[in-house]
C-alpha cells in the first residue's frame, strides 16, 4: 500500500471480519458490517470498559529476533545487523527477554531457531506474550534464508497455533517482518476526492473497477489469517471422519487466534532500507519507545505508517524514480494490546 497517506487493515473479531482503508483513526472505505461505531469518538465510560490483554509477567514475554544480512550469492542485505541491535534495545525497553536473537541464518536454521523458540515458551515459566522479528529477504510468500531458499510465512503462523504452542492459547502473538513482498517501486499518488455521481455509481456497482495495489493489499492480508483458519478446519473434519478426534469441549480460540501480523511494506512490493537500517524498523523503534506507556498497538502502528511516508517523501532512486513504503498489517487479535495495560481497580 506503499505511496497513500493511509492504512490498511484487516480484523477478525467475533467471528466478523473488517476492513479497509484508515486514515487518523476513521475508515473512510471498506466494509463495516456490524462495526458502524468504530469511528465514533470514545467517552470516558467506554475507555473505562476497554478489555485489554493482561502483561503481568515478568518478563512480558519472549522475543524471537532473526536477522539476515550477509548472503552467500552475494545478494546481502545491509542495515539488517543495525536494525536488530535497534530490535532487542526496543525489547529490553519494553521488557521482553531478548536472548533469542540470531543473525544470518539459513532457511533450515530458521526453522530450527523457530522450533527453539517455541520449546522455550512451552518449557520455561510461562510468559503472557511473544514478539518475532524477521529482518531479511523476501518474497510474497516467503522469508529467504542466507543461503537462498525459502521458508514460507505459513511456517510462522502454524509454530504458534494451539497444538504447537499451547502456553500461549488465547495470548497474544506479534509477527513483524521487514521484507521485500515482491519486486515493483511504489511511486506514490494523491488520494482523489469522488464526484457525487461517481460514488453514486460506485455504490451501485458490486464491484468498482479491479483491485488497486492498495485494496489487493488489504484482501491478501485478510484472507492470510482465514486461509490458515481454513484450512486448520478441515484437517479437523477430516480427523472427525477418521474417528481419531478426541472427545473434548469445544474450542474456544481458533488455530490463528490472538495474532498480529505486521508487514514493513504491500504485497508485490519492495521494502527499502539502507547500511543504517530500513525506514520501517526505524520508525517502530522511535515510536514504540516514545508511546508505549500510553498508546496501544493499533495507533503505534498508525504512527509508524505516516512516520514511514514522511521519512521517503521525495525518496529518489538510483534509476531516477521516486519511490515510497507504507506498512499494512492483519489482526486476529480478540482484546485491546498494550504493553502497559490501564490497571482494572
Amino acid at each position: 500500500m506503499a505511496g497513500n497517506s493511509f492504512n490498511i487493515t484487516s480484523h477478525i473479531s467475533g467471528g466478523k471480519v473488517i476492513s479497509g482503508v484508515v486514515s487518523g483513526g476513521q475508515i473512510i472505505q471498506g466494509d463495516y458490517h456490524n462495526y458502524a461505531n468504530l469511528s465514533e469518538p470514545k467517552t470516558k465510560s467506554t475507555e473505562e470498559k476497554v478489555d485489554c490483554y493482561p502483561l503481568n509477567t515478568d518478563p512480558k514475554g519472549h522475543m524471537l529476533i532473526i536477522a539476515n544480512e550477509k548472503y552467500q550469492n552475494g545478494n546481502h542485505n545491509p542495515g539488517a545487523l543495525v536494525d536488530r541491535k535497534k530490535v532487542e534495545t526496543l525489547g529490553e525497553t519494553l521488557n521482553y527477554d531478548v536472548e533469542s536473537s540470531h543473525k544470518n541464518l539459513t532457511s533450515e536454521q530458521i526453522r530450527q531457531e523457530l522450533k527453539n523458540f517455541v520449546e522455550k515458551l512451552e518449557t520455561e515459566p510461562h510468559v503472557d506474550s511473544a514478539i518475532v522479528f524477521v529482518l531479511s529477504h523476501g518474497t510474497a510468500d516467503a522469508i529467504i534464508g542466507t543461503d537462498g531458499v525459502g521458508v514460507k510465512r505459513q511456517e510462522f503462523f502454524d509454530a504458534f497455533k494451539p497444538d504447537k504452542c499451547g502456553a500461549l492459547t488465547g495470548k497474544p502473538k506479534l509477527i513483524f517482518f521487514d521484507a521485500c513482498r515482491g519486486h515493483k517501486c511504489d511511486p506514490g499518488a494523491a488520494i482523489k476526492e469522488k464526484s457525487a455521481g461517481q460514488q453514486e455509481r460506485a455504490a451501485d456497482s458490486e464491484t468498482d473497477g479491479p483491485y488497486t495495489p492498495d485494496e489487493r493489499a488489504a484482501a491478501l492480508a485478510k484472507s492470510e489469517i482465514e486461509k490458515a483458519v481454513d484450512e486448520t478446519a478441515t484437517q479437523e473434519k477430516v480427523a472427525e471422519t477418521k474417528g481419531s478426534r478426541p472427545s473434548s469441549p469445544a474450542p474456544q480460540f481458533s488455530a490463528m487466534s490472538d495474532m498480529l501480523i505486521v508487514d514493513a511494506t504491500a504485497m508485490d512490493y519492495y521494502a527499502y532500507g539502507t547500511k543504517s537500517g530500513s525506514y520501517f524498523i526505524d520508525a517502530v523503534y522511535e515510536i514504540f519507545k516514545l508511546k508505549y506507556e500510553t498508546k496501544s498497538i493499533d495507533e503505534m502502528l498508525h504512527m509508524v505508517h505516516e512516520h514511514v511516508l514522511k521519512k521517503m517523501h521525495g525518496g529518489k532512486m538510483g534509476d531516477g524514480t521516486y519511490a515510497l513504503e507504507g506498512t499494512n498489517y492483519s489482526s486476529s487479535l480478540r482484546k485491546k494490546f498494550m504493553f502497559c495495560p490501564p490497571t482494572t481497580d
